[in-house]
């Protein structure tokens, strides 16, 4: 027995060694191989009925490692992280620890969801929520809210959104606000999420409004949906009520082996390299196809070529034939004119027929004319005359000016005849309007050149080759890691099934491999087969009881990889209430080093939980509340049986909590 003045040397605070009294209904604490009272009213008292966050030490017994483990170091389906010194499994602080000293780094290499707050919640109201390391369960009545709570959380990491998320969550006219307290030290190095600038501790909040839009933060900051759901996968794990009918489907039992084995970055290379080889064969369908329409018209229009090569050489262009036949129109009546010009100019300058003899200009005809009138003693006529002869003058000079300002090239009309000329020959060679002339040239050209589809096929067909490589080396991998990780598998579930209520039972677990590349996941289709007890064939899990099933997946999610939190909703479904400290048990060891919240409805499954809550209904709506010492005496016994609670079903919740008690107590000598 330690001495009262030892004790403040252990636990690293000066305490007076006065008042000792009981702590709970365990009076005694466990300090490595020592017991000791607490003293009332006296700052380590008050440390442990403060919350868990605040507390100096957690009285829990250090947890054994799990028996599926094949060897040291090594977890049933690949390697186990390294275990803190100075820490337990779970991230509690190991009692045989020297009270001053703390590790550097984080504590525990598992995230934490530390608190869930609601706001607006139609059911919850505004409620805040506190979680512990190792196994967290809830309580309550049917129809309290126990299930809504775990969805509300499942929300807040990413799961679901949209009008249906409004609907099944019931968001409130105000909007429905979820946020999360959250310890996850190790996402602070993970690449993936190096731009966030995660700390140690941060909030993780989601809004949701009535419309269905949802917005994302952390810290406050923004946060994109694709962000905040690879958070919520690396935070934690859900399995919602009928999780175990999953492992009914086709995909199901290949879903849980890889998730066991932790092949969840192999399979996405395979999709993605199927991705990009389903592109390309759909490219090369559609070259193909475009290829044999090709040869179809070949054979049906064997004058193509010729046709193609007269077309090339006119290279007719949209709306060519209208503007040269409008130019050619308006040069034509510009020759017309220029034409009549010089006629009269000729007219005016050299005189024409009756004008004028032997080619004299008409000015000096009239002159000359004038002369003679006047001669004759016309003097009169004769200056009508020289007036006349001047404005001819003056006319000749108009004329040729106005040839001069007026251009023509003579050539320019001839090639727009020639062009048009050729766009007739070559519609009645094709027995096509000319108008049409262009459009054909058009369809020719919208047809593919052989050479150059030829060219692209052969291109596409490498590309092909060269992915098919790369899928079918990735096909090996993941075919090698399935059956490797089927025969851990199947090692850890005939280890662990006959604990819980199925002695004899075995697993078969098999990986077969489909031709091509069927599916994203991997061209291997995985059946799960159990035995329920000895002697019985192994059957589909289809054909469990629904009992049996919700035991196979108990175990399965035990050995999911990762490092998120698991959450149950009813794990224990049709698991009645013989087999409920087996299932505590196994919750219990699944809880060893990570976070485990689950709804249950089984006292030996709660009484083993480190931290129980409870969902009971008020004047003030519902109340979440975490229950200790007689108050969680009282939930068991109601839970055990029912209203009123009596003192018989009293001592069986005390005797539940005793042998969880004893269990940690043996867990941890055996540690």
């Amino acid at each position: 027995m330690l001495s009262p003045q030892g004790l403040p040397f252990v636990l690293g605070r000066r305490q007076n060694p006065v008042d000792w009294v009981s702590f709970g209904v365990r009076p005694w604490v466990l300090l490595g191989s020592l017991r000791v009272r607490i003293p009332a009213r006296s700052r380590v008292h008050e440390a442990l009925l403060a919350p868990p966050r605040d507390r100096l030490f957690v009285s829990r017994p250090r947890c054994r490692p799990s028996p599926l483990a094949p060897s040291a170091g090594r977890g049933p389906l690949g390697p186990r992280p390294p275990r803190a010194r100075g820490h337990c499994a779970g991230g509690l602080r190991d009692p045989r620890t020297p009270p001053g000293h703390r590790r550097a780094g984080p504590r525990g290499p598992r995230p934490v969801i530390r608190c869930l707050r609601l706001e607006g919640h139609p059911l919850l109201g505004s409620c805040e929520v506190r979680f512990a390391r190792g196994l967290n369960v809830i309580t309550g009545g049917s129809g309290e809210g126990k299930s809504v709570l775990l969805e509300a959380l499942r929300f807040g990491l990413g799961h679901g959104g949209g009008r249906s998320a409004a609907r099944r969550l019931g968001a409130a006219p105000g909007g429905l606000r979820v946020e999360l307290d959250v310890e996850a030290p190790w996402l602070a190095s993970d690449p993936a999420f190096a731009e966030l600038g995660l700390p140690r501790r941060w909030t993780l909040a989601r809004e949701l409004a009535p419309s269905g839009r949802c917005r994302a933060f952390v810290d406050g900051a923004p946060l994109r949906q694709g962000s905040l759901r690879s958070l919520g996968e690396r935070l934690a794990v859900g399995f919602a009520q009928g999780a175990s009918r999953d492992l009914c489907s086709a995909e199901g039992p290949r879903e849980r082996l890889d998730a066991a084995a932790g092949l969840g970055e192999v399979v996405a290379r395979y999709a993605e390299r199927r991705a990009a080889w389903a592109a390309l064969r759909a490219e090369l369908a559609d070259l193909d196809e475009r290829w044999e329409a090709l040869r179809l018209e070949a054979e049906a229009a064997a004058d193509e070529a010729s046709e193609r090569e007269a077309l090339a050489a006119l290279d007719p262009q949209p709306g060519e034939l209208d503007g040269l036949r409008a130019r050619v129109a308006d040069l034509e009546a510009r020759e017309g004119e220029l034409h009549e010009l010089a006629r009269l100019g000729d007219a005016l300058a050299g005189g024409v027929e009756r004008g004028a003899e032997r080619g004299a200009p008409l000015e000096d005809t009239a002159l000359e004319a004038a002369g003679r009138l006047a001669r004759l003693g016309l003097e009169e006529a004769g200056e009508e005359l020289r007036a006349l002869a001047e404005g001819a003058a003056r006319a000749a000079r108009a004329v040729a000016a106005a040839l001069e300002e007026r251009s023509f090239d003579p050539a320019e009309l001839e090639a727009l005849r020639d062009r048009l000329d050729r766009y007739g020959r070559l519609g009645r060679r094709l027995g096509l309007p000319p108008e049409r002339l262009c459009e054909r040239w058009a369809e020719l050209l919208a047809r593919p050149d052989p050479a150059a589809l030829a060219a692209e096929r052969a291109r596409v067909r490498c590309g092909l080759r060269a992915v098919e490589g790369e899928l079918d080396a990735l096909a090996r991998e993941l075919g090698d890691a399935r059956r490797a990780a089927a025969a851990r598998l199947v090692g850890a579930l005939d280890a662990e099934l006959p604990g819980l209520g199925l002695p004899g039972a075995r697993a078969c677990v098999e990986v077969e491999d489909l031709s091509g590349h069927p599916l994203p996941s991997g061209p291997h289709r995985v059946r799960l087969r159990v035995a329920p007890r000895a002697g019985a064939p192994a059957v589909p899990v289809a054909e469990l009881s629904g009992g049996e099933r919700s035991r196979v997946l108990l175990v399965l999610a035990r050995l999911v990889g990762g490092r998120g939190a698991l959450l149950f909703d009813e794990v224990d479904q049709n698991v009645g209430a013989r087999l409920g400290a087996a299932v505590g048990r196994c919750l219990l060891e699944g809880a060893v080093g990570r976070q485990v919240v689950a709804v249950t409805h089984l006292a030996p499954v709660a009484a083993r939980a480190q931290r129980h809550l409870r969902l009971a209904r008020g004047e003030q709506g519902v109340r979440v509340e975490v229950v200790r010492g007689p108050e969680r005496v009282a939930e068991l016994a109601l839970m055990i049986r029912g209203a009123p609670v009596t003192a018989a079903a009293r001592a069986q919740a005390r005797e539940l909590l005793r042998e969880a008690r004893q269990e940690a107590s043996r867990a941890g000598r055996a540690a």
